[in-house]
């Protein structure tokens, strides 16, 4: 009886560090969520990956210079349900995207699920990324 107590007590130790790490993993704190910013860029790669996907696209800044920038997106399997593919983005590609950038000033963008994500003009599946 005592053994089976240690046992389904580690087990739930194990469980709570487990879900503890996971919601931690969803944590918007890396973004400066009271900026929105709307970039145009040509995409040079398009991660399909878990945990997020990953779009790396450049950017001209004020001045004409071409900055690299980095948009991070949705799980692909809530991609793929609201019409995306690996395929639906490709290098060349002139994306337009809204989101909210990194706090600390590295070029990268927490893409705005709520907004359509347009590639050469179009929208993209549905606004779920």
């Amino acid at each position: 009886m005592k053994n089976k107590l240690s046992i389904v007590l580690a087990g739930v130790v194990v469980l709570l560090l487990v879900s503890s790490s996971l919601s931690a993993h969803h944590s918007d704190s890396a973004y400066d969520t009271s900026q929105h910013l709307t970039m145009n860029g040509t995409v040079t790669e398009f991660d399909w990956t878990n945990p997020h996907v990953l779009i790396r696209f450049e950017v001209k800044d004020d001045k004409g210079k071409v900055e690299s920038w980095i948009g991070e997106g949705s799980p692909p399997n809530t991609l793929s349900r609201s019409g995306w593919s690996r395929n639906s983005i490709k290098p060349g590609d002139q994306i337009t995207v809204t989101g909210s950038p990194y706090r600390d000033g590295r070029k990268g963008i927490r893409i705005d699920a709520q907004r359509p994500l347009l590639v050469n003009g179009k929208a993209v599946g549905q606004a779920e990324y």
